[in-house]
């Protein structure tokens, strides 16, 4: 989501642009205009770097190159001018640029989204936007030199000791507010409070897919949460749609999926004790389907990881687990919070990973090692 359009980068024209110019919006925490894209050599790597680091150490933002700053005897006013436009730019010519992140920066900022702009007179505009890291702070390294740049009110500087601190602490951050979330949802849920009327009165298992920009206070639109309805569906079964203050719910008989306007995806299932057993192969694929189909929608919508998984089993005591075949283990107690489980980037692998720590995790809560 681009904070200052309040839509996605997909979605925003070169009239979103230049509003921004006859409005006169100055440059901000979160906002940085440029004439010119830097130059394609070390040195403009290494400023590019530094913005992007910036940005994604402090609030996240947009660089917009192709528009100039208004000036006022000789010095600039942060307002911008004109759309003067980038020549002979392509997204194969920025690729350079993106490339050199993975060699500046540490860790790896993810969720980058890029647009180009065609303006007049064969010219371009281009659009970067960072999103807010939960991984910060973000190192770059350039020059045998190391710095932690911040974004400021019209640039970036260097953050100091304490402010450097202050960024790791506060990194650590959203798994607290991940587990809180979880904490909330349960306690809704176990007092009664379950988005849709189930068959089974029972629910029994609930995931949620919490995205870190869940936390950054802003609010998905209309339009990306109706394109959920393609995308998300219950752990079992299929789904009917209905609209509610949280966002959007897909629900079937026995199971369902909570869309938030926050960008938080939570599956509710009151089938897995069914018979009182569950069986780990068959929460493998669930889970396996949901969390993919989860990533797929939240990337359509610019809603990038980082992203954690919260996986709760309710009244769970004395339920059956099976690993395999031959081993068949039991829940010692009511409620069995899997840990937080992080996936860092798209990739299916990362998927794959996710599902099996939690089936790890869950296999260890009904008395083995490992799950098979």
């Amino acid at each position: 989501m681009v904070a200052v359009f309040g839509k996605p980068i997909s979605e925003v024209t070169l009239d979103d642009v230049q509003r921004l110019v006859e409005n006169r919006v100055p440059e901000s925490r979160s906002l940085d205009y440029k004439a010119e894209l830097y130059e394609a050599s070390p040195k403009g790597f290494r400023e590019f770097a530094s913005d992007v680091a910036a940005f994604a150490n402090t609030d996240g933002g947009l660089l917009v190159f192709g528009v100039s700053e208004r000036r006022v005897e000789g010095g600039q006013t942060s307002e911008p001018e004109a759309i003067v436009g980038l020549v002979k730019i392509t997204l194969g010519t920025f690729s350079r640029f993106e490339q050199s992140l993975g060699a500046m920066l540490a860790p790896r900022i993810t969720g980058i989204g890029v647009k180009l702009l065609e303006a007049a007179d064969q010219r371009s505009v281009l659009l970067v936007n960072v999103p807010r890291s939960w991984q910060a702070p973000h190192m770059v390294t350039a020059d045998h030199l190391t710095r932690f740049y911040y974004r400021t009110g019209t640039g970036r500087e260097v953050m100091d000791v304490d402010q450097i601190r202050t960024a790791f602490r506060s990194s650590a951050s959203f798994n607290d507010r991940s587990n809180e979330l979880r904490e909330l949802r349960a306690a809704l849920i176990l007092a009664g409070q379950v988005p849709a009327p189930l068959a089974s009165a029972v629910l029994a298992l609930v995931v949620q897919v919490i995205p870190a920009q869940a936390f950054d206070g802003g609010s998905l639109g209309m339009d990306a949460l109706n394109a959920a309805r393609g995308t998300i569906l219950p752990l079992w079964g299929g789904a009917d749609f209905v609209w509610n203050i949280d966002g959007l719910l897909l629900a079937g008989d026995l199971s369902y999926a909570q869309v938030f306007t926050t960008g938080v995806i939570e599956y509710g299932d009151s089938v897995i004790f069914k018979g009182g057993m569950a069986h780990g192969d068959q929460l493998r694929g669930a889970l396996g389907h949901a969390l993919t189909r989860s990533l797929r929608w939240l990337a359509a919508v610019d809603t990038p990881p980082p992203v954690n998984i919260a996986v709760t089993l309710l009244r769970a005591r004395d339920q059956r687990f099976a690993v395999g075949m031959r081993q068949v283990g039991a829940f010692d107690r009511d409620v069995i919070r899997v840990p937080l489980v992080p996936v860092r980037s798209n990739d299916p692998t990362q998927v794959e990973k996710a599902v099996d720590e939690i089936l790890d995790a869950v296999s260890r809560a009904a008395g083995f090692m490992r799950f098979q």
